[in-house]
């Protein structure tokens, strides 16, 4: 950038190229009268963009989804950051501040809650057609049911390998661990010339004696008496049955497989392993029908796509039984009706805008609709079902917990962050926005039990209100019900 400018050297030169000659004309080119006059230019371009920091910053603040359906901003605290979504009112989103204030007055409980998603990613929707979609599922199933048990050998050479290790390990230890106390060869020297020690142990102190020849001696129990009791050493050496130091003995706990049960520990963690691998292949054998009738009913879900149909739906997200049970609903209910108005739908939408082209192409869509969406309506439910259950199974093992876990902390840390007089104003806001959210939350249950047509048509105005932006903060969560309260009164909805 700085050669194209005309600021420094005429060209950059790479390192390898790199030498006095042209090391000497390139500071040269640098101290040159137009180079100094572009590099002028160039700061003043650099001073007008201003603090490159901030502006990345504004510019980063800017691409924030900070309004609109997928706002993240708090409903009741609008410069924080909105973490959780209340179960009943699913519309409203709240800050970890927030939550924590109304889980403190005890207004709602911590299962009252639901970690927010801003925005929905389904990065795999399925396979595109029930085939091959059957086909890769149950070569995925084979796979998983071989290698459970398949693998078991390769895990057991790998904890064979292991244990080798730990006995090298152990080995190689006890003379370093000798050498490093110098017991065993001033003592096995001394034994053999006849003469005692001079080396003294760690725990010996000065005892001069008549003689003055035990003032390296240990107190307490002799070494010698203490191998033949097999009791530890005031050194923390031990002797083998030749009465030769062995290194030291640890108080602690032998790891698996240090001490005379290595075999045995070598045993169970094989046992271990076989166990592993039969875990692996049932679980994988219990998945086949759930990963089958999955892969047919999402094959048979996206095979309209394969011919253009643009009116597929995009598949509810699967988190747990609920959610499972929901997806199941909505297949089959709006697969049976897709698949039928698609009938003259197809056709008419295909006339209107390619005319009698359009018009052929839409019979097919349609016919074929009818054929595929009705078809998925009957084996999604089943296979949403299953796979409801299964992710209900797996929830503890997720990081979903996880991450509550830390959302709960991090309510915890902002109110303590608060003086006195900081928090008693958030406080006033939050209870004053909960009694909004209150009443929200009645006129959502009024609806529920006024009828099928009162509860369609505010799914109809609860769609514009979101639109609209009208949920993004209590205020306007409050004005959007009294608009609708008005309306269902000049419309006669009971």
């Amino acid at each position: 950038m700085v050669a194209k400018a005309g600021a420094g050297a005429e060209e950059p030169i790479p390192y390898k190229h790199l030498n006095v000659d042209r090391l000497a004309e390139g500071i040269k080119q640098c101290l040159s009268p137009e180079a100094k006059a572009n590099a002028e230019k160039l700061a003043r371009d650099i001073e007008l963009e201003g603090d490159g920091a901030k502006n990345a910053v504004e510019s980063f603040h800017r691409h924030l989804p900070l309004h609109g359906k997928n706002s993240m901003r708090c409903s009741i605290i609008q410069d924080r950051v909105a973490v959780w979504e209340l179960k009943k009112a699913n519309l409203l989103h709240m800050s970890s501040l927030a939550a924590e204030i109304l889980v403190e007055k005890k207004s709602l409980k911590w299962q009252d809650l639901r970690l927010a998603r801003h925005r929905e990613w389904n990065d795999f929707e399925g396979p595109g057609e029930p085939f091959t979609g059957g086909g890769a599922a149950l070569l995925k199933s084979a796979g998983a049911i071989v290698t459970g048990v398949g693998g078991t050998p390769v895990r057991w050479a790998k904890t064979f390998k292991k244990h080798e290790k730990k006995q090298e390990k152990r080995k190689d230890s006890v003379p370093a661990a000798n050498a490093a106390n110098g017991e065993g060869s001033t003592l096995d020297s001394g034994k053999s010339s006849g003469k005692p020690s001079q080396s003294r142990p760690p725990s010996a102190k000065q005892n001069d004696g008549e003689h003055g020849t035990e003032k390296f001696l240990p107190t307490g129990p002799s070494l010698d008496s203490g191998a033949q009791s097999g009791l530890q050493s005031p050194t923390g050496l031990g002797r083998n049955e030749s009465g030769v130091l062995i290194g030291p003995i640890s108080s602690t706990q032998p790891e698996d497989g240090e001490m005379d049960g290595s075999e045995d520990n070598l045993a169970l963690d094989m046992a271990a392993d076989a166990g592993t691998g039969l875990a692996q292949t049932g679980e994988a054998l219990a998945r086949v029908p759930m990963d089958l009738s999955l892969a047919i009913a999402q094959g048979f879900h996206n095979a309209p796509r394969l011919y253009g149909d643009t009116t597929v739906r995009t598949p509810h997200r699967i988190t747990g039984m609920k959610s499972g049970l929901r997806a199941a609903g909505e297949e089959f209910v709006f697969g049976i009706y897709d698949g039928v108005t698609g009938l003259w739908l197809q056709p008419y939408r295909g006339a209107r805008d390619n005319g009698a082209f359009g018009l052929a192409q839409g019979v097919g869509k349609g016919v074929g609709g009818f054929v595929l969406k009705d078809l998925a309506a009957i084996f999604g439910p089943i296979a949403y079902t299953m796979k409801g259950v299964h992710k209900e199974m797996i929830k503890g093992k997720q990081l979903t917990q996880f991450i509550r876990r830390a959302r709960v902390a991090q309510g915890q840390q902002d109110v303590k962050a608060l003086d006195e007089a900081a928090r008693r104003r958030e406080e006033e806001k939050v209870e004053r926005a909960w009694g909004v959210i209150q009443e929200i939350i009645q006129e959502q249950l009024k609806v529920k039990s006024e009828g099928l047509k009162t509860n369609f048509r505010f799914q109809q105005q609860k769609r514009r209100f979101l639109r609209e932006g009208k949920f993004e903060s209590v205020g306007n969560a409050a004005v959007a019900m009294e608009e609708w309260r008005r309306e269902k009164r000049l419309k006669g909805l009971r």
